[in-house]
């Protein structure tokens, strides 16, 4: 007897509950800034430039 079988798939990743979801903090205004950082690459100075 043959039979068609499928190949295995994992099993789709379950959704959090609502209690577990951990909504975060709101970041204050004064400390928002899209200046560029000491900590960016060269990459974010050649794309600011441009």
């Amino acid at each position: 007897m043959i039979q068609n079988l499928k190949p295995w798939m994992p099993a789709p990743p379950k959704l959090r509950s609502p209690e577990e979801v951990i909504e975060p903090e709101p970041v204050a205004k004064a400390l928002i800034s899209s200046a560029i950082s000491s900590q960016d690459g060269p990459e974010a100075e050649t794309n600011a430039s441009t």
